[in-house]
């Protein structure tokens, strides 16, 4: 007999084959953990199962305040990492309003699926948001809004005229982290086409333990 209190765990029993299953809907990070199956024979058996789960997380790739020049464009970028499968889709908002870059001309978004981040990780995701001429109404929040993983938010400040000297330092130092970004990932691109990753997944978004118990009467 089974006793659980959250009712997202359900335990069944498959009398044809013999196995127990222990079904985990919604997986949360708090359900990672072993889990121990027990069976009331004599001797009595028992096998236990590791659940590791895996939270995805949003990053910005370069400063969180950008600071342009009106006129200049700027490519404002997220990084998913640490998902099992890439996100099916990147929304981008511009404070709440969601992006349609086909009504925004010199406005695109660019989605990367597998592309190697600077750490290496293959199985990252990049998100782009290019705008080649900015203008001081496009100042504001934008958020990166992927469909696996939380949201995350950068501040673009268009300047008109002379700039201040923070402004300058922080809009150099953007330009710079985006060409040393690129040319990394070029050249890292490059070095694994030569080398074989073996990797072991373990996909747990609809996990099932089973454990099956064989024996004679």
């Amino acid at each position: 007999m089974t006793f659980i209190a959250d009712e997202r765990f359900q335990s069944f029993y498959v009398e044809s084959s013999g196995v127990w299953t222990l079904q985990i809907k919604y997986v949360q990070a708090r359900d990672a953990g072993i889990y121990e199956c027990q069976v009331s024979t004599e001797p009595k058996i028992s096998a236990r199962v590791h659940l590791h789960v895996v939270v995805p997380r949003t990053e910005l790739i370069g400063d969180s305040d950008r600071y342009v020049k009106a006129g200049s464009a700027v490519i404002l970028r997220c990084v998913v990492r640490g998902a099992l499968e890439p996100p099916s889709y990147i929304i981008w908002y511009h404070g709440t309003q969601q992006i349609f870059t086909e009504s925004r001309r010199g406005w695109k978004t660019q989605l990367d699926r597998g592309a190697p981040d600077l750490d290496g990780d293959i199985h990252s995701t990049i998100g782009s948001l290019i705008i080649e001429s900015t203008r001081k109404k496009d100042s504001g929040n934008y958020s990166c809004s992927p469909s696996n993983s939380p949201p995350i938010t950068v501040s673009l400040h268009v300047i008109n005229g002379e700039s201040s000297a923070s402004a300058v330092t922080s809009s150099a130092r953007s330009l710079f982290d985006d060409s040393i970004s690129m040319f990394k990932q070029r050249n890292l691109q490059i070095l694994l086409r030569h080398r074989t990753f073996v990797m072991l997944l373990v996909l747990v978004i609809y996990a099932q333990l089973s454990c099956h118990v064989n024996y004679r009467l």
